[in-house]
């Protein structure tokens, strides 16, 4: 079967990548939005509702290893029965808590990291976390009636399910995923929270991908699929179709906003941008650092992290 798995931070940008590859013809693409999260969620139903636990999967107990077998063959009946033979896309940030549980279903897997500026996707996360500190399940059905009642009734559900999964973080609101060892991090202040939640996620990207062939993974970066679309996609084309006849690059830039890029001067003042800059320089992989120059200490003078005063 042939599959790409597009790895990412929540808030890095991979709802625009998703809209971008499923304009490719002949693929089926799975993303959030198609119940593939909530699918793997079941499969370790004790672990995703309980809001003392992370959802790592890389330590597994007796229970787990008794299951592996059967739920490597629910993932692969899952997705093959809806591939319907087609070449096939997975895309989530969800995917890196499920990378175990992936490898072992599809053994030959090709993987994208896409990347976006980790101060860019803090900032991002900061601004969704806030959005989520919201009201409860009547509030999120209102919100969402305009979908119908089963729409606007999954979306409650999911709603007051992420708020009782991450009810021990003492800042309102909720991501997502929860990376590994996120209950030793969830008294941290807000600043620190986040800079550990984007470090510790890519944390367990890279050592998902540390075992899988150089030729099997590429990284893309949001910033030169803004500024250069049709080479990045052209790139992405190469590496998931390669010699095979490749279709025209797919266009879709609809949700993309010009100032998507440098959002940090916006969201955070020198003191928080210093904090964040040292957290990532002392915990973050160095991989993902160097790809965006953040490998020496913060300069007060640079705009690449000021927030800019206004008058």
């Amino acid at each position: 079967m042939e599959i790409t798995i597009i790895l990412s931070s929540p808030r890095s940008g991979s709802s625009w990548l998703s809209r971008v590859v499923r304009c490719i013809p002949d693929h089926s693409v799975f993303t959030h939005n198609t119940y593939t999260t909530q699918f793997l969620y079941s499969l370790y139903p004790m672990k995703s509702v309980n809001p003392f636990c992370d959802d790592g999967i890389t330590r597994s107990g007796l229970v787990d290893s008794l299951l592996k077998p059967w739920r490597v063959r629910r993932v692969r009946s899952y997705i093959e029965s809806r591939a319907a033979g087609n070449p096939t896309v997975l895309i989530s940030p969800t995917l890196s808590n499920f990378l175990p549980l992936l490898k072992a279903a599809f053994p030959d897997a090709r993987y994208v990291h896409f990347q976006r500026n980790p101060l860019d996707t803090i900032a991002s996360m900061k601004k969704f976390l806030a959005k989520n500190d919201c009201g409860g399940f009547i509030d999120r059905y209102r919100a969402h009636a305009y979908g119908g009642r089963i729409f606007a009734t999954r979306s409650a559900s999911i709603h007051m399910l992420h708020r009782l999964r991450w009810m021990r973080l003492i800042h309102r609101g909720y991501l997502g995923v929860r990376p590994s060892g996120f209950q030793d991090a969830a008294r941290y202040s807000l600043v620190d929270f986040l800079s550990w939640y984007y470090t510790a996620n890519q944390r367990d990207i890279l050592n998902g991908l540390a075992d899988i062939p150089d030729s099997r993974q590429v990284a893309i970066h949001y910033e030169k699929l803004v500024e250069h679309y049709d080479d990045e996609v052209a790139k992405l084309l190469e590496f998931m179709i390669g010699d095979q006849e490749k279709p025209e690059i797919p266009h879709s830039h609809d949700g993309v906003r010009s100032g998507a890029v440098g959002r940090s001067k916006e969201l955070f003042d020198t003191s928080e941008l210093e904090q964040i800059h040292s957290f990532l320089l002392a915990n973050a992989p160095q991989r993902v650092l160097q790809s965006y120059g953040i490998a020496t200490p913060l300069s007060i003078d640079d705009e690449r992290w000021i927030k800019q005063e206004t008058i």
